[in-house]
């Protein structure tokens, strides 16, 4: 560990990820869910695919009445967000 210092570097060209001076295991998981959001999407860029990711969403209106959505959703349009 390394409490001054704490990187996870992604080098999307080359397939890789990186992590220094972190002594969390969640860390690991953290990149690999990264490579999956960017690097994914670098790949499909170079190789003619499209990288989505799935969405489900409910939301509850004043009355208390939920409703679902589920849809298909490319890298980066900000679901986390939403």
């Amino acid at each position: 560990c390394n409490v001054d210092n704490k990187y996870i570097v992604h080098f999307p060209e080359e397939r890789a990820i990186w992590s220094f001076g972190s002594g969390y295991g969640g860390n690991a998981l953290l990149g690999k869910k990264c490579f999956a959001l960017r690097i994914a999407s670098a790949m499909a860029r170079d190789q003619g695919w499209f990288a989505e990711h799935m969405l489900i969403l409910g939301v509850t209106n004043p009355q208390g009445v939920k409703k679902y959505v589920a849809a298909a959703f490319p890298s980066a349009c900000g679901k986390t967000n939403l």
